[in-house]
């Protein structure tokens, strides 16, 4: 009688068993195809693959004005490193320029290129996950916004940064074939 019971007992326990780990294992695939589905469809659109390839930047820079590693002193450094850490932006170069004259041309350049689109804020330039930040002074086009400011010899005109991946996701998602367009 006793084997009896204890064999309807370790039935009963093998059913429940089963149950919760068929239940189990419909909620995991259930989950890992949730996330699957969500990180192929939302953030890639079809519009959008062509704005996540890789690629340089059109910089356009004049004779004088160089991408550089070294970085500027003084003030200038502390507020271009405040400004990049402020927008959660990733150092990658600065740019340096000679003179003042390369310096306003370059940025006449950057101005006139519809690739590059100005920020909400003054002084920043975006193309793709490539932002320029901007010194502070008078500007290329005579209005009070950033631009380059001088150090002892050379003048840093700006700093380059990259944009983190997910946060460019966010930005570009269903704008592709709007605002950001001219990246195509």
């Amino acid at each position: 009688m006793r084997s009896l019971a204890r064999t309807h007992m370790t039935f009963a326990v093998n059913t429940t068993q089963k149950r919760i780990r068929t239940i189990g294992w419909f909620l995991l695939v259930f989950a890992f195809l949730g996330v699957a589905l969500f990180l192929i469809w939302f953030p890639f659109e079809r519009s959008c693959i062509s704005l996540l390839a890789a690629g340089e930047p059109p910089m356009m820079l004049p004779e004088e004005c160089a991408l550089s590693e070294a970085a500027p002193t003084g003030q200038i450094l502390e507020k271009l490193e405040a400004e990049r850490n402020r927008r959660g932006l990733r150092h990658q170069s600065w740019i340096a320029c000679a003179s003042p004259a390369s310096a306003q041309l370059w940025l006449k350049k950057i101005d006139a290129d519809p690739r590059w689109l100005p920020s909400y804020e003054p002084g920043r330039y975006e193309w793709r996950r490539t932002v320029i930040v901007l010194g502070s002074g008078p500007s290329a086009t005579g209005k009070n916004s950033p631009s380059p400011s001088s150090t002892a010899g050379a003048r840093v005109t700006a700093e380059v940064c990259l944009m983190p991946t997910w946060r460019y996701f966010q930005l570009i998602r269903g704008q592709c074939d709007a605002k950001f367009a001219v990246w195509k």
